[in-house]
């Protein structure tokens, strides 16, 4: 499918989102049902909203849109799935009552990522993240702080298993992507001087650079989810840069 088929994107950065029947969701409120040169708005399937979001389902057949619906103090998330037909049509899949909203809807107010490790979608609007659930149509609301997972900058790292977030200079919090559980990691304790932390894709690792005060070594090592830390190289050479080569 080309997508020059579709109007110029009004929002910057916008992302399209299309199943393998070639129905599209784009700028953040726009649809293209597979046929014809028609195109509707996130609102005829999900009232009383102006922006929302889109994902497929893990085999890439059916498109979900999703968006905060509602009115002052009423607000729900909802999850919606569309159908074509004779006519594009949704089925609302799951809804939850969303109390902190401001009423105001704007792009890219919700974000969408898949949670490989559950098989399951992460919806986070307003750092509040929410996961639905294929198989039962859940739509539940994930205590730990995910946030990170959406927008990863120096104080987040994410591997394929977890996420890792800084709490202080010191401290990470070890995120399970597979039960949402969290460890505190007290990197003071490790006798390392941690000057760089990294992660290469594909790995459930965490990658550090630093300084091992007991044995005055430059050291390479890892973390895991356990929060166990492995030296695996050390050099009395300090490390000035750290290449990846996928």
């Amino acid at each position: 499918m080309r997508l020059e088929m579709y109007a110029q994107a009004s929002v910057p950065q916008a992302q399209f989102v299309v199943n393998n029947k070639g129905m599209c969701f784009y700028d953040y409120r726009y649809i293209r049902p597979s046929y014809g040169m028609q195109q509707f708005i996130i609102s005829n399937f999900i009232p009383q909203t102006e922006y929302g979001n889109a994902f497929v389902s893990h085999d890439n057949e059916d498109l979900y849109l999703t968006a905060v619906s509602g009115e002052h103090e009423s607000y729900k998330l909802v999850v919606s799935k569309l159908n074509e037909n004779k006519e594009l049509q949704s089925q609302i899949m799951a809804e939850t009552e969303f109390l902190d909203y401001w009423g105001i809807s704007q792009p890219n107010d919700i974000q969408v990522k898949w949670n490989e490790r559950r098989a399951t979608m992460l919806i986070n609007v307003y750092g509040r993240t929410y996961e639905y659930q294929f198989a039962t149509k859940a739509l539940t609301e994930v205590s730990a702080n995910l946030n990170g997972f959406f927008a990863t900058d120096r104080s987040t790292y994410v591997t394929t298993n977890a996420l890792y977030a800084r709490k202080s200079v010191d401290k990470l919090d070890i995120i399970a992507l597979e039960d949402y559980s969290i460890k505190e990691l007290d990197l003071s304790s490790k006798g390392i001087d941690f000057r760089s932390i990294y992660t290469m894709d594909g790995s459930d690792l965490l990658y550090f650079a630093g300084f091992q005060y007991s044995t005055s070594q430059s050291v390479i090592g890892t973390i895991d989810i356990d929060g166990n830390v492995e030296i695996t190289e050390s050099t009395p050479n300090p490390i000035t840069n750290i290449i990846q080569i996928n």
